[in-house]
């Protein structure tokens, strides 16, 4: 059965790579979807909602504002590293060294969400998401 295993594996990275999100941050799971070979997960804490999605075997995690939450605004960890470090990353796809970044950065990560940053950081993700497909497309 492929949707099991899809959650399965999904599941397996949240808490091997990703278990601080609920046992430091106290993040609640607020929605799941299995999709044929897709698998999503969404979790809340503080003002940031975390979208974990499992697509043709690869683990992406995305971010968003949860006051408001649209399906259209979320955004890759890729662009959420340049908005804190302003290193541009070539991918999206986690692995060890980009939950590691998430753990030591989570503050930073909430803190750019709240209520009075939220509009600023959103601009500026939209801005990086444009010259992203500027770089890739161009």
């Amino acid at each position: 059965m492929v949707t099991g295993k899809t959650m399965n594996e999904l599941l397996t990275y949240l808490v091997s790579r990703l278990s601080f999100l609920y046992n430091q941050y106290g993040a609640r799971f607020v929605d799941s979807q299995v999709r044929g070979p897709h698998a999503s997960i969404v979790l809340e804490a503080y003002e940031l909602r975390l979208r974990l999605v499992r697509d043709r075997s690869q683990i992406f995690v995305d971010f968003q504002s949860s006051e408001n939450p649209s399906e259209d605004d979320w955004f890759s960890f890729d662009m959420i590293r340049q908005l804190l470090t302003g290193e541009i990353v070539d991918s999206a796809e986690m692995d060890d060294e980009k939950a590691q970044f998430i753990d030591d950065h989570f503050r930073e990560i909430v803190d750019a969400f709240i209520p009075s940053r939220r509009k600023e950081t959103e601009g500026k993700l939209h801005e990086y998401e444009h010259a992203r497909a500027e770089r890739l497309f161009s």
